[in-house]
């Protein structure tokens, strides 16, 4: 789901939900209810009980953006994907 589909979704603009996802501003309660819902997921993993989430851990957005492109690919391509990072990991001393 785009940025701009999930602010539809939720009555608030690109850049506002795109400020929430980076961590420039954090959502209100209401918000946050309302993302779990159009997401399918529970309040408590979008505030990780206390935790940031991952997303949130994430420095940079584009990362995220093609993380969450992955997860969309067919499982034999994201095999694919996984095969290739942990080559390059490897190639750079870290592993998965």
């Amino acid at each position: 789901m785009s940025q701009g589909e999930l602010g539809s979704t939720l009555a608030l603009t690109q850049s506002n939900v795109s400020a929430i996802e980076r961590g420039d501003r954090g959502p209100t309660i209401y918000q946050v209810a309302k993302f779990a819902k159009a997401l399918g997921v529970s309040i408590d993993e979008i505030i990780g009980n206390g935790r940031p989430p991952a997303e949130a851990r994430l420095k940079s957005g584009r990362l995220l953006r093609r993380l969450q492109r992955i997860q969309e690919l067919p499982s034999a391509d994201q095999r694919a994907v996984l095969k290739f990072l942990d080559a390059l990991l490897e190639k750079h001393g870290r592993r998965s």
